[in-house]
């Protein structure tokens, strides 16, 4: 059981972790306001990634939509396709 439970800590959370924070990167989610989820994930585990997600779906829903069709039109107008 102790084993299981350094295998836990020393491997799924940094990995949970790290894929927090690409994602955030990914979402341009603020570090500041990812730290807690961070913190979480080390010490409650699944705890810490489920506060992620309710973080990620707050702040997806309340960003303007993504202009990512604009700036595509955009770029291919200055390359003159």
């Amino acid at each position: 059981q102790v084993l299981a439970g350094w295998l836990h800590y020393c491997v799924f959370d940094p990995l949970v972790g790290l894929g927090i924070f690409m994602d955030a990167r990914k979402n341009k989610i603020p570090h500041l306001m990812v730290i807690p989820c961070y913190l979480t994930t080390m010490l409650a585990g699944p705890a810490g990634f489920l506060s992620y997600l309710l973080l990620r779906t707050c702040w997806l829903a309340t960003r303007p939509k993504e202009t990512y069709h604009i700036r595509r039109l955009q770029n291919q107008a200055q390359k003159g396709l």
